[in-house]
Order: structure tokens, then sequence, then C-alpha cells
């Protein structure tokens, strides 16, 4: 069984102490951020967990109308187990992102650049609200690899990745049943159901996947599940005016068994992606967890 847990949590003592600011999604300027990324697998007969970790500083550049330029690099700190490969200072994300807000129904962000799981290339995302308890979404990416540890390289742009799916919310519960499907980083197909709690800084979810089976795994099963953790941190930050200092926004923890580690796996565009705050400005978006108010309840928009 391989586990990964993606802990966004350095500064995170030290930032309880500072005072609060606005939402993210009004900021205009520069935002630099530093998290931490802790993997380990229980693969290894020799020892009883490989481990990786690094620490993970980005910054963000919110340049106005919906643009958005980020960065950020991998910082290994230890690393016992894994590929050499990971001993080295990584660009771990490079993008430029643009949102469309139609109104409040359809939503729409392009992006360029750098991704996670060292890919590189275009992607776009979509999401449509039809009314408050179902939405409609879609992914579409045209990828390659790339490596920036110890050489740069770049495959060609040669893979196509899409995933569509829908979202249901039950607000009286604040709960969202999700299912989506489509083809991956790795050219596999795959499909996903996940049910999701949200709490009021909080969400714990639990999910299933059915994927295909490659070739070149002999013992193995189609099927995969797990859970995921996101932690909404404190929005707080050192600095004025439109310079700021701050940890990174969540913490992310995902448990995964799975035959192969890389099957049905999607890039994330933005350095601080999750599964709860979605792809989107959560102030433009005003369908689901993003309506909950300080008690868990639902603001009246």
């Amino acid at each position: 069984m391989t586990k990964r847990i993606c802990l966004y949590s350095l500064l995170v003592c030290w930032s309880l102490m500072l005072p609060r600011t606005a939402s993210a999604g009004e900021r205009e300027g520069v935002d630099f951020f530093c998290g931490a990324d802790l993997n380990y697998k229980d693969v290894n007969l020799l020892r009883l967990y490989d481990v990786l970790f690094y620490l993970t500083p980005g910054v963000k550049w919110h340049i106005g109308h919906e643009w958005q330029l980020a960065g950020q690099l991998g910082l290994p700190i230890v690393n016992e187990g894994y590929d050499k490969k990971y001993n080295y200072v990584s660009l771990k994300n490079l993008s430029l992102a643009k949102q469309f807000h139609f109104g409040d129904k359809q939503h729409l962000k392009a992006s360029g650049g750098l991704f996670s799981r060292h890919r590189y290339g275009i992607d776009v995302k979509w999401l449509y609200i039809v009314n408050n308890w179902l939405a409609l979404d879609a992914q579409c990416g045209f990828i390659g690899k790339y490596a920036t540890e110890r050489v740069w390289g770049f495959d060609n742009m040669n893979t196509l990745t899409f995933m569509v799916g829908a979202k249901t919310y039950l607000q009286q519960w604040n709960t969202e049943f999700a299912v989506s499907g489509g083809r991956y980083i790795e050219k596999d197909f795959g499909i996903q159901g996940e049910v999701l709690r949200h709490f009021t800084h909080c969400t714990v979810s639990l999910f299933g996947q059915v994927h295909e089976k490659p070739s070149y795994v002999i013992n193995g099963t189609r099927l995969a599940g797990g859970f995921r953790v996101v932690v909404l941190l404190p929005d707080k930050h050192v600095g004025k005016g439109k310079i700021r200092l701050r940890p990174a926004s969540n913490f992310r923890l995902t448990a995964d068994l799975n035959t192969e580690r890389t099957l049905q796996k999607m890039y994330y565009t933005d350095p601080e992606e999750n599964e709860r705050e979605g792809w989107f400005s959560c102030d433009e978006v005003k369908w689901g967890v993003n309506l909950m108010d300080e008690k868990g309840g639902q603001r009246h928009e």
C-alpha cells in the first residue's frame, strides 16, 4: 500500500498570533507562502517506511482581472528510499492562469506552464451550476513530461487528458457526492466516486476508483480507494500593502490503496489546489461549501 501525505503546516503556530486578513479571492498583489510535503510508502521489505520530505516555498502574483502567476520550489530535507533525483532542488510549479465568470452559473479557467506531477502544457477547466444542489464540471489538458532535478528536460506534448463529472450538494448535512471519469496523465482511463463531508474549516472524504489495468501489472486489481482530509489553515500574514508572507493555505492528507501509484492521477495547475475549494475563486462560485458560514450553516445570497 502506498500512502501520500501533502502536509502544508510550516509557520502554522507562529501564524496563529497574526491578525486575520480578507479572503484570498479578493486579493491583489504578491503572496509569498511556504508549506511542506511529506511522502511515505511501505513497499520496502528492508525498512519500515520509505520517506521523502521537503519544503515547498511558493509565490502567487495576483495581477488583477482574475489573472494569476504562480511558482513553487521543492527543497529536499530527508530522502530515505526514494529516487536520488529527489535530492536536488526542483521546480514544482510555474504557471499563468486566467479565470472567466459568466454570471453566477458558468465559470472557466485556462492555465499554461509547468504543473504538478512533472507535467507541462495547457489546461482548461469548466464548471456549470445547474441549481443549488447540482453542478457539472470538466477538465481538459494537452501535456508532456518535464524534469527539473539533476538536469532540465522536456518531452513532447503528446498526451491528451480529460475528465468530466457531476456533483450533488446536500445543504442540510453539508455533504457532497461527486462522480467523475476520464483519461489521466499516464493515458489510462478510469472512473471515481467520492463522498465528502464538509465542516467549517475541514473536509473529510471517502473515494473509490475503477481504473484500467495496465499490461505491466501482472497481479493486481482494477479497484482502488482511500480517504482524504483537507484542513484550511488560518488566513493570516505578515506584511502591509500588496506584498504578504503567509503559511500555505491548506493541509492535505491522502491515503491511497492502489496496485500502481501512478494510475488514475491528474496534475494540479495551482500549487495550493485542493478538493474542498476546487478550481475557482471561492468568492466567485456561489455553490456548495462556498456558501457555508462560520457556524457550519448556509449563508443566504
